[in-house]
């Protein structure tokens, strides 16, 4: 309180004729305002920040600036607040806007203050479920005649000594034939040669039966 000798404090003191006691203002100084005839200062308390310099308060409870995480609305401090789709918002210390994400679900990436998703594509099989996915264009199944390395579907493939590769779609590993050339029969997904031998003994008998009707 402003007990006030008016010339003392560079107030305006009210005209003579106005007086009814020593000490009487008229008006008060920026930050103060007239009560009765005593300049009071404008005062209170900053929820989230602090006062306005005693000069700039037109009222009681003026903030003039905030904590970290708050924001001037007018003369109220204000917290920057919003959602985080997809993640969790920063602390409240660390926001310098609404809808700021810290962190992010699993199967998503903290770009800035949002939350984007791992996408992509996955060539010859299917992208991993979403939950799953730590980087771009990761597969979590392959098609048919495809197998997963890591994130990443691969052909079956190799060779068919004696015949010719399974189509791709049919295929389960390497090396796996699905027909053969001639001379050779499919055994599993391996070409083998048709072989066996002839009994000699059987030949000549034969040959020496046939000899005795043509003498």
């Amino acid at each position: 309180m402003e007990n006030c000798d008016c010339a003392r404090l560079g107030l305006v003191p009210v005209t003579q004729a106005e007086r009814t006691a020593d000490n009487q203002c008229g008006s008060c100084n920026d930050g103060y305002y007239l009560s009765g005839t005593l300049c009071q200062p404008w005062a209170g308390s900053c929820q989230d920040g602090q006062l306005r310099p005693q000069a700039e308060r037109t009222a009681d409870n003026q903030c003039g600036s905030c904590n970290d995480g708050y924001y001037l609305s007018g003369t109220v401090c204000q917290a920057w607040a919003g959602s985080c789709q997809d993640g969790q918002l920063r602390p409240q210390a660390q926001r310098t806007a609404e809808n700021q994400c810290s962190s992010c679900n699993e199967g998503y990436y903290l770009d800035g203050t949002v939350c984007q998703a791992w996408a992509g594509t996955c060539q010859n099989g299917h992208l991993q479920e979403q939950a799953e996915r730590t980087a771009d264009n990761q597969c979590g199944s392959c098609n048919d005649g495809y197998y997963l390395s890591g994130t990443v579907c691969q052909a079956w493939a190799g060779s068919c000594q004696d015949g010719q590769l399974q189509p791709q779609a049919e295929r389960r590993a390497d090396n796996q034939c699905g027909s053969c050339n001639d001379g050779y029969y499919l055994s599993g997904t391996v070409c083998q040669a048709w072989a066996g031998s002839v009994r000699m003994d059987s030949c000549d008998h034969k040959r020496s039966a046939r000899q005795r009707t043509n003498a």
